[in-house]
């Protein structure tokens, strides 16, 4: 009895050893190891693990619903009775992927899911690795600037734990020139592939790149002012030549350059014909 009067009856807490590995045996870490409460759902505990092995100290000998997560995808569940177990051995049903990469230059970006599972990475080299459960994905590569330059799928087995592909992406150059071979700045020169398109801006030397593009036939449409030119070609240095011609600090179009010669020539032939007339006047 307490001091009180109240009857105290002490529970032995116990503690929840777990040791995680993945599909290959491999140790396995950085997953989010969530403890509920099957009495009242509540959490007990939510922990990161920096290592595969995880002691979970001071639990009342009850049932549990033990949770992994991996990434913020729900990899493993189990519901567990501390008066009976209390030592865990977990083999998740994940496997360590190499993605190799060939044919690009600039940074790229990974996405692989499927309906239940999402990995998403940068890639800066030509390999990466990507820890997912055996399963079916759609695999999606994107360029710098967000352009899907690659999709593909991939099937995750015990035996395939290598994807490779060979983007064969290219680096395209673009030359914006006036009638008479000027360069053109301030351009506005539009990529379009499918759904997708990459915006860009000539600089002074009326010229743009377009990194980590595919071989293929180039769509780029060209607007400047009120002149609309599109171009739809192979190769890696395209140049686009508006109908326009640069003089001095402004740019002209031809229609507006023909309506200004033919009133000139108007003036010219006006002046002319009053200069001869003058001259059979005074003869």
């Amino acid at each position: 009895l307490t001091p009180d009067g109240n009857l105290f009856i002490p529970i032995a807490l116990k503690n929840l050893s777990l040791t995680i590995y993945d599909y290959n045996g491999n140790p396995f870490n950085n997953v989010k190891i969530t403890l509920y409460s099957l009495a009242n759902n509540a959490i007990i505990s939510s922990i990161l693990s920096d290592t595969n092995y995880v002691i979970i100290n001071d639990l009342y000998p009850t049932r549990y619903l033990l949770i992994l997560y991996y990434n913020n995808n729900e990899l493993y569940r189990r519901e567990i009775d501390l008066k009976l177990e209390n030592t865990i051995v977990i083999k998740c049903n994940i496997i360590k992927v190499s993605f190799i990469f060939k044919g690009f230059r600039r940074k790229l970006k990974l996405n692989v899911f499927s309906q239940k599972f999402r990995e998403e990475i940068n890639i800066s080299s030509n390999i990466a690795y990507l820890y997912l459960p055996i399963g079916e994905y759609t695999v999606r590569v994107f360029n710098e600037e967000g352009m899907v330059v690659y999709s593909g799928n991939l099937k995750v087995t015990p035996e395939c734990t290598s994807y490779s592909v060979d983007l064969n992406l290219q680096e395209l150059r673009i030359m914006v020139r006036d009638l008479l071979g000027q360069p053109l700045a301030n351009a506005k020169v539009v990529y379009s592939m499918g759904n997708y398109s990459i915006i860009h801006s000539t600089d002074t030397n009326g010229e743009t790149i377009f990194y980590d593009v595919p071989k293929i036939l180039h769509n780029i449409t060209v607007f400047l002012d009120n002149s609309v030119i599109n171009v739809v070609k192979s190769g890696n240095s395209i140049v686009v030549t508006v109908p326009v011609i640069v003089v001095g600090h402004s740019i002209v179009t031809v229609k507006t350059l023909a309506i200004c010669m033919g009133f000139t020539l108007l003036i010219v032939l006006t002046l002319f014909l009053k200069w001869k007339k003058s001259r059979k006047i005074i003869i």
